[in-house]
């Protein structure tokens, strides 16, 4: 998948405007070049091309568009003023309401025969090799969601950076003017995930650019969602990426905390060893010598005894070496967690080497690369 973000920025739009339009010939000649953006709502719509379609009750446009294998039935409309359909809603539930049965259909007969092999289980881990080619590619859901906001995340003169990371930077240096504008998106773009938690980002009411960036890693840290944005961090390592409609609506939120993490001066870089405990054992999946790369933000603890009780009686102890001098080492952010943990947490694309794997402990030590 080769994203541009000022072409595909172009596209999505064109093929929003288009689907509300009915002008599905112009809506297919983007997809068949870019399937990858058919589950993208731009970020002044709140509608996606499946429920302009829905609306249209045009079932042979639905059909066609529930072919793209990238197409997720499931997908929910963002928060908007429209009053027609609420918030949080699917392309069925718009076809409940409008009353079109036969489309209602088509469109749970996909998502039951469908959906679960499209987007299926997440890899979690992938070699160091493999993660580093994505990662100087530029993870795409970061990518799409560039495409999707980036009237609000880049100055309207911005020369977009094409390497990833200095993307992200200029993402990050760009905030000092425009939080608040993004502040506002991202409880658009969360709406179409879990109005729950979109509210929560809401209510917190962030008076700056610190205190914005403090309710980011509170979020992670006290809200569930943790699980689903790592889901849909690790969607990206699948071969043959295709985002589901939840990782797009996280995918914002997800793209500001791994900025915050990186690039916040405030975080102190934790060069002691950290741990983490997990409630399985998955001692088997680590070999000695494997250089890897977590297809996830890492949480991890300063305290064995708390690694100790996540892990259970039957888990995994994850030990981490951080003594090398990196950019990567994890960020301390037990000052602004919800919980009193000792928590660091390790942005995306940090890569480990396997030093020892002991099965009969259930305990994996990992260094820093």
């Amino acid at each position: 998948m080769n994203i541009d973000i000022e072409s595909d920025n172009k596209d999505v739009n064109d093929m929003v405007l288009a689907a509300k339009g009915s002008r599905w010939e112009e809506v297919c000649n983007i997809l068949d070049r870019k399937s990858y953006l058919i589950n993208c709502i731009p970020e002044n719509r709140a509608w996606s091309a499946l429920h302009q379609a829905v609306f249209w009750n045009n079932s042979t446009i639905v059909t066609k568009l529930l072919g793209y294998e990238a197409c997720d039935a499931i997908i929910k409309s963002k928060q908007c003023r429209d009053k027609m359909i609420a918030p949080s809603s699917t392309a069925t539930d718009l076809a409940k309401l409008k009353g079109y049965d036969n489309i209602r259909q088509l469109l749970t007969k996909n998502i039951e025969n469908h959906r679960s092999r499209r987007f299926g289980d997440v890899p979690r881990f992938v070699t160091k090799k493999c993660g580093q080619q994505i990662a100087e590619m530029g993870f795409p859901l970061f990518a799409l969601e560039v495409v999707m906001y980036k009237t609000t995340l880049l100055n309207p003169d911005a020369n977009i950076k094409n390497h990833s990371v200095e993307l992200m930077k200029q993402i990050f240096d760009d905030e000092k003017d425009t939080w608040p504008k993004i502040e506002v998106k991202l409880y658009q773009a969360l709406y179409g995930h879990c109005k729950a938690s979109a509210e929560e980002i809401r209510d917190a009411h962030a008076k700056d650019e610190a205190t914005f960036f403090k309710k980011l890693i509170e979020f992670y840290t006290g809200n569930l969602v943790y699980k689903q944005v790592n889901k849909a961090l690790g969607r990206e390592f699948q071969d043959g990426y295709k985002p589901a409609a939840d990782d797009l609506a996280l995918g914002l939120y997800a793209l500001l905390l791994d900025i915050t993490i990186t690039f916040w001066a405030e975080l102190e870089k934790f060069e002691d060893e950290t741990y983490r405990g997990v409630d399985v054992d998955v001692t088997n999946k680590y070999k000695p010598g494997q250089e890897i790369m977590f297809t996830t933000m890492v949480s991890c603890t300063r305290s064995q005894s708390i690694a100790e009780h996540f892990r259970r009686n039957s888990g995994t102890l994850f030990k981490f070496d951080n003594s090398k001098d990196s950019s990567n080492r994890p960020r301390n952010i037990e000052t602004h967690s919800s919980h009193n943990e000792q928590e660091c947490l390790v942005h995306l694309g940090t890569s480990f080497k396997v030093h020892k794997v002991n099965e009969d402990t259930k305990t994996v030590e990992l260094i820093l690369l």
